[in-house]
């Protein structure tokens, strides 16, 4: 299906990026470099149609070490991505084949070093710990083993577990079990240590950057900016709306061909919902947000909102609030994902 795939996003993209400027663009989703070379190129001939190179700061792609080659390398470099995502994940192939990755360690530092070679400056590793049975000693190599790679940003998530996968279905068989919540802890607690010993600055809750090579493309998301999201299952955000895409690609399809619309899900956000979501993201930021940025971008004053959770959370030693900025203390960045539960 990847033809009339392409035909339908250059459709989509004809329809809601025309006239509009963007500064960011991210293709990702999946596995974009799955496409074979003819097909790659075709995609960034159709995405170039509706962007002014000039006028992009950061071009970014997602790419798999086991899908990538030089010819698709050059591709790349010719169609001016400044940024790439390598999906690496661990240097361990036993938990690679754990995820069932089709690369290996050694073709991840191969596609690491080939993208150097060709001029790329811009290069993120996507990290993954907290496997079933995985070690501290076996996280330390894997970021000594990125370290020595010296990659410009590293995001770095604990493994979470979707329902209906090969990994859960190990798990629920009791083949497998999940690591213990507080050796995860430990292992987040040594990659933050790691890093910004490195010379990385932690200014998010999973992603860490050399100075000035943070994502611009998803601090536009933390910051709940607005985006345009294009292809099956993208979200977009604009005029206070959100709404999603068709998610099934075959009804995506069937919707694009016969000019019905790929909508399949929207909703206008109240002024308390939009200063809420203002909030949670600005979370996962470790700056958090200042109050004046809060007040000015939801009208709202974050105490007039949200005073009983503040309260309650800066006792506890989640949250810290001073005249200035709210933001997560050391122990809420550990468990942010409660805290922000608080805010919903």
């Amino acid at each position: 299906m990847v033809e009339e795939y392409l035909r339908a996003i250059e459709i989509e993209l004809r329809t809601r990026a025309k006239g509009e400027t963007f500064k960011t663009i991210f293709i990702g989703g999946g596995t974009p470099t799955v496409l074979d070379e003819t097909q790659l190129e075709r995609l960034f001939r159709i995405v170039s149609e509706y962007f002014e190179d000039s006028q992009l700061v950061e071009y970014s792609i997602e790419v798999n070490p086991g899908t990538l080659n030089d010819r698709k390398i050059e591709i790349l470099k010719r169609s001016h991505i400044n940024r790439i995502s390598l999906g690496v994940q661990t240097f361990h192939d036993t938990y690679l084949k754990l995820l069932k990755r089709i690369h290996t360690s050694d073709r991840a530092k191969e596609t690491f070093f080939s993208l150097r070679e060709n001029g790329f400056s811009n290069i993120n590793i996507d990290l993954i710990y907290g496997y079933p049975g995985q070690i501290l000693g076996e996280w330390e190599l894997d970021l000594k083993e990125s370290l020595l790679l010296e990659p410009d940003h590293v995001s770095a998530y604990c493994l979470s577990y979707e329902e209906g996968t090969p990994l859960v279905h190990l798990i629920d068989s009791g083949t497998l079990s999940r690591l213990d919540e507080d050796k995860e802890l430990e292992m987040y607690d040594y990659l933050k240590h790691t890093l910004t010993k490195s010379g990385f600055v932690h200014y998010e809750i999973s992603n860490y950057a050399k100075n000035g090579k943070e994502c611009l493309h998803n601090l536009i998301y933390w910051k709940n900016r607005e985006y345009v999201g294009i292809g099956p299952g993208a979200f977009s955000y604009l005029n206070g709306e959100r709404f999603s895409n068709i998610r099934n690609v075959k009804d995506y399809l069937s919707a694009v061909s016969s000019k019905r619309s790929v909508i399949s899900f929207s909703e206008k956000l109240s002024p308390e919902r939009r200063a809420s979501e203002t909030l949670i993201m600005a979370l996962r930021l470790i700056r958090g947000i200042s109050r004046k940025e809060f007040f000015d971008r939801s009208g709202f004053d974050v105490m007039d909102l949200f005073k009983e959770q503040v309260n309650d959370l800066v006792k506890a030693d989640l949250i810290c609030l001073d005249n200035k900025r709210v933001r997560l203390t050391k122990r809420g960045v550990s468990f942010a994902d409660s805290v922000m539960m608080e805010f919903v």
